[in-house]
């Protein structure tokens, strides 16, 4: 136990926004956007992610969606798709446009993701960075 505070994760990143880049939860109003940026990242996909009703529904039954902004622009998104029978969660679907990857959007998406899911009541948890299913 410990061992694994120790190695906590911090939220000290750097990218080239000088401190511009702001994550946060989305919202309804983002869904249009984010169909957008998922259309643009992932050309197929094993969910209706690019069905905007899918993602109202989801967002209202178990799942969490976070963006990356600048400036009022989402450059990234992540979701984190809940079980509260178990305690478990699963971050996934880790979306970064082309020209704003390497600048570390989502490393600091699944640091807000693991507060929120701890705060949650979340007792374990996994992410997936990599999938079959290429990015263009």
């Amino acid at each position: 136990m410990n061992l694994a505070k120790s190695k906590a994760c911090t939220e000290s990143f750097t990218n080239k926004f000088n401190g511009e880049l702001s994550i946060r939860a989305c919202t309804s109003r983002d869904i249009k956007e984010m169909v957008s940026i998922y259309e643009k990242v992932f050309p197929t996909y094993p969910f209706p992610i690019h069905d905007p009703a899918y993602i109202q529904k989801t967002m209202y039954e178990n799942v969490d969606y976070y963006c990356a902004e600048r400036k009022g622009v989402i450059l990234a998104l992540s979701s984190t798709e809940f079980d509260m029978t178990s305690k478990s969660a699963e971050m996934t679907d880790f979306a970064t446009l082309q020209e704003n990857r390497s600048n570390g959007c989502a490393n600091r998406l699944l640091a807000v993701m693991e507060k929120r899911s701890f705060l949650k009541g979340i007792k374990t948890s996994c992410f997936l960075f990599g999938s079959k299913y290429t990015a263009k």
